[in-house]
């Protein structure tokens, strides 16, 4: 794959565009949630630029606090920014003909 690389003049035309607003529901809110705290949890992640990290997981709490709603909802958020207490992958060997 080709590594593509933004420079300053990248970010400072980027700083020129005008924001966006997206309407979200509230089921949109959360799924896309999910993916930000996996990406967050993810290795390779991990290696990003620092701002990088800081603006997805604000974005991240921006939707959690929204969607929190619930007691269960309101645990289901909090946890998905707790990587330490996931449960041990499960390893499951898929034999031919299974």
């Amino acid at each position: 794959m080709t590594q593509i690389e933004l420079g300053p003049s990248d970010m400072e035309t980027l700083l020129q565009v005008p924001d966006i607003c997206i309407e979200l529901g509230a089921l949109d809110s959360l799924l896309i949630l999910y993916a930000l705290q996996l990406a967050l949890r993810h290795p390779e992640f991990a290696s990003a630029a620092p701002a990088v990290r800081e603006r997805t997981c604000a974005l991240a709490l921006v939707l959690a606090k929204h969607v929190a709603v619930t007691p269960n909802l309101q645990a289901v958020c909090a946890a998905g920014f707790r990587a330490n207490e996931d449960p041990p992958p499960r390893t499951r060997l898929i034999l031919p003909g299974q």
